[in-house]
C-alpha cells in the first residue's frame, strides 16, 4: 500500500495498472509503456495528476492515445518521450496544458485543438528511428518559450528550420500577416529560444540575423550560452552578451547592396577540444567551415569584416544598460 502522502510515482504499466495505486497524492506520473501492445484507457491516469510523463521505446500505441478521454484535464505539464514511429492521426492535448515536451516524430495536426493556456514547447531531438526531421513542425502563437531542432546543412551551419515551421493561431493572435508575409518566423509572444543541434564538428555557425530580425527573441540558449539580446529602435544594430561569462557586444548590421534586407550573420564557434570549456565566438557574415585546429589555449576572437562590430563588453555595462 503506496502511502497517502506521495507525489511523485513512476510505474512500468505492463506490471501496473496506474489505476489501482496511483493516491489522489500524486502529482507527477511517469509510465514506462514498451510494446505496442501496451495501450492506454480512459481512468488508467486519474484526475489530480498535474505532470504526466510518458515513455514509448518500441513503436507507437495501436490506438487513441493523446486524448481528453485518456489525459485528464488537471495535466497541466505532458513529456512525450520515445515515440519514434508517428502517433495515429488525431490528438486532442489536455485543456489546460501549459508546457509540452515532445519527439520530434510526434505531429501536431491542424485538426487537433491545442489549448490557448500552451506556453512552452519543447521539441526533443530524438536519435531512435530515422535521422531526418519532421516535414512540419507545428508552432502555435500561445507560446512565450520554445525549444527547437535546428536545421544543418553540410557545412555545420544551423539555422532555424523555416521551411518546416507551421503557426498555428491557437489564442487569436493578430500578426497573421506577419507570419504569412514571413516578416516573424516565430510566434510573436516568443522571447525564449532554445537551440537544438547535432554537432560532429570542433567549428560550426549558427545563423543569427532570421533570430534578431525575423523573431521577438530576447533571451537565445545554447548550450553553455544564454545570450541576451536588445535591439536598437531603428534594428540596425543590437547588443548581443552571453549572461554568465558578459562575452558580447554590440554589433552592426549592414543592408545587402540595392536591397532592403540585412546581410545574413553567424554566430560562428570554435571548440578547442570535445567540451565547451575552450572555445572562442565571433559574428560575421560569413560561416566558418569544419578546419583542423591547432591552437588549444582560451580565445575570444573578434571578426572585423565588413565593419561588422563584436566587442567584449566587461561588467560595467551592466549599469550602464537595460535589459528589454
Amino acid at each position: 500500500m503506496l502511502p497517502s502522502t506521495l507525489t511523485n510515482l513512476g510505474i512500468d504499466y505492463r506490471q501496473t495498472n496506474p489505476r489501482k495505486v496511483v493516491t489522489p497524492s500524486v502529482k507527477k506520473l511517469t509510465l514506462w509503456l514498451e510494446e505496442a501492445t501496451d495501450t492506454l484507457k480512459a481512468g488508467d491516469i486519474p484526475h489530480g495528476v498535474e505532470k504526466l510523463v510518458l515513455h514509448r521505446y518500441k513503436g507507437g500505441p495501436k490506438t487513441l492515445e493523446i486524448t481528453q478521454e485518456i489525459i485528464p484535464g488537471s495535466v497541466v505539464e505532458l513529456k512525450l518521450y520515445g515515440y519514434n514511429t508517428p502517433l495515429l492521426d488525431f490528438i486532442i492535448l489536455p485543456v489546460n496544458l501549459q508546457r509540452l515536451k515532445w519527439s520530434w516524430y510526434l505531429t501536431l495536426p491542424l485538426t487537433g485543438p491545442i489549448p490557448p493556456t500552451l506556453t512552452t514547447l519543447t521539441e526533443i531531438y530524438n536519435p531512435i528511428g530515422p535521422a531526418a526531421p519532421p516535414t512540419v513542425t507545428y508552432i502555435p502563437t500561445s507560446l512565450t518559450s520554445l525549444t527547437l531542432v535546428f536545421d544543418k546543412n553540410h557545412y555545420s551551419n544551423f539555422s532555424l528550420p523555416t521551411k518546416r515551421i507551421r503557426i498555428i493561431n491557437n489564442n487569436q493572435d493578430k500578426h497573421s500577416q506577419l507570419y504569412q508575409s514571413k516578416q516573424l518566423l516565430l510566434p510573436f509572444t516568443v522571447t525564449s529560444l532554445t537551440v537544438l543541434y547535432d554537432f560532429t564538428k570542433n567549428d560550426f555557425s549558427i545563423r543569427l540575423d532570421d533570430i534578431i530580425n525575423h523573431t521577438n527573441v530576447t533571451n537565445l540558449k545554447l548550450d553553455k550560452f544564454e545570450f541576451q539580446i536588445k535591439r536598437s529602435p531603428d534594428r540596425n544594430s543590437f547588443m548581443f552578451i552571453d549572461k554568465h561569462t558578459l562575452i558580447g557586444g554590440i554589433v552592426r548590421q549592414e543592408q545587402q547592396q540595392q536591397q532592403s534586407t540585412m546581410k545574413k550573420l553567424f554566430l560562428n564557434i570554435r571548440l578547442f577540444g570535445e567540451s565547451f570549456k575552450d572555445y572562442s565566438l565571433s559574428i560575421s557574415d560569413t560561416p566558418i567551415y569544419p578546419v583542423k585546429i591547432q591552437q588549444s589555449a582560451f580565445i575570444n576572437q573578434n571578426n572585423n569584416n565588413n565593419n561588422i562590430i563584436f566587442i567584449i563588453i566587461m561588467i560595467i555595462l551592466l549599469g550602464v544598460l537595460k535589459w528589454k
